[in-house]
């Protein structure tokens, strides 16, 4: 891009995952969370019970990403916390997921 700015939309999908964790944390409650971040939520979200579901997203998906075994890990609580940030950010989302997703039969199955 002429002029040395940054392509549209080339910004925000270069940031890593825990960026995103990193938002929520208690170190940005007064600076971030209640001045503005909350409003990208839906109202009443919980900055913490957020943080943690996003902590364990990044933890998860870290582990995929390094190909380390994830069969240790508790595959129902992952999704949980998908619907949890699905759902925090938009109760339509939310229901978009819940009703799409395949995972909680492949779950039931235990291939």
């Amino acid at each position: 891009m002429a002029g040395g700015g940054v392509p549209r939309g080339k910004a925000i999908a270069e940031l890593m995952f825990g960026f995103w964790s990193y938002l929520t944390d208690s170190l940005h409650e007064k600076t971030l969370w209640v001045p503005a971040l909350h409003t990208a939520f839906v109202a009443g979200a919980d900055r913490t019970k957020l943080h943690n579901a996003m902590t364990e997203l990044r933890d998860i998906r870290n582990r995929v990403a390094h190909h380390e075994s994830v069969f240790d890990q508790r595959a129902e609580n992952a999704r949980r916390s998908i619907v949890y940030v699905a759902r925090s950010l938009s109760p339509d989302l939310r229901d978009h997921l819940v009703s799409t997703s395949r995972l909680p039969r492949l779950l039931r199955a235990k291939p």
